[in-house]
């Protein structure tokens, strides 16, 4: 259960898994700052680069289970940074998922998708339900996960502190 640790500047961290590629996750942990926001979308660039050159399909999973409320910056961010994902979403080879644990917010989340209509991503209640999906849908791409993903990836591999 290893993961890569991404420090951000005010305790802020993110775990990120890519062992069970070509599904990946991210476990985010207190209010995300705009440095660890930058290095995670490094991150997942290089993943969707990986996808490029070897083909296939590449499902990002985002557990913010441990995460506290970013800033109005963090959250410019991170929506700038969603955007410039819609390309790869077109291609129909990159799936996001997220795991929101809340029954609220998950209610919140879906009701502006279904108002908006542009929720570019599943919202679900548990890494397992995300990892099941995330198998499902790659099986529809015609891509194939690692046996062991659901056992590799279900548990945190961080903690709050």
């Amino acid at each position: 259960m290893s993961a890569t640790i991404i420090e951000g500047t005010g305790g802020d961290r993110i775990a990120v898994q890519e062992h069970g590629f070509p599904i990946v996750c991210s476990t985010w942990v207190g209010s995300p700052s705009v440095r660890a926001v930058e290095e995670y979308f490094r991150w997942l660039d290089g993943m969707l680069a990986r996808v490029q050159r070897e083909g296939g399909a590449l499902v990002n999973i985002t557990d913010g289970g441990l995460a506290g409320v970013p800033g109005a910056d963090v959250r410019r961010l991170i929506a700038e940074k969603t955007k410039e994902l819609d390309p790869a979403r077109a291609s129909r080879g990159f799936h996001s998922i997220s795991v929101i644990e809340s029954p609220l917010i998950r209610g919140v989340m879906n009701a502006l998708a279904w108002l908006h209509g542009d929720m570019k991503n599943d919202i679900v209640s548990s890494r397992r339900e995300a990892i099941e999906n995330a198998i499902a849908w790659l099986r529809a791409t015609g891509t194939t996960a690692p046996a062991d993903v659901l056992r590799a990836l279900t548990p945190r591999p961080i903690s709050a502190r």
